[in-house]
């Protein structure tokens, strides 16, 4: 329960947009997304968050948030409303991103 009172903090208090990325640890494809959220990340840096929520230490927050599949990111504006959702392994991270980033 800790994980999901932070998660949706860190959503409700964000100053900026922010990016959940929901993933597990046996996940290929979210693993495979990885290198290229942390370019997006350095490149936002200052614009946009990125959070990490590990589906299987934290089930209620990803269900809470409607996500059935992983990897799925979800844009979030400052304030905690949903811009955008993607939960396919290509072109995941960036969409949803610069999508954030046009919020702020």
């Amino acid at each position: 329960m800790a994980y999901r009172g932070r998660l949706l903090n860190q959503l409700q208090q964000a100053r900026r947009p922010v990016v959940v990325d929901i993933w597990g640890p046996w996940c290929a494809p979210c693993r495979l997304i990885e290198p290229a959220l942390r370019e997006l990340e350095q490149e936002y840096q200052g614009r946009v968050d990125l959070v990490r929520l590990n589906a299987d230490e934290d089930p209620e927050s990803a269900r809470d948030r409607g996500v059935i599949g992983i990897p799925t990111l979800i844009a979030v504006s400052a304030g905690g409303e949903e811009i955008a959702r993607r939960a396919e392994e290509r072109g995941v991270g960036a969409e949803c991103i610069a999508r954030g980033s046009q919020e702020h």
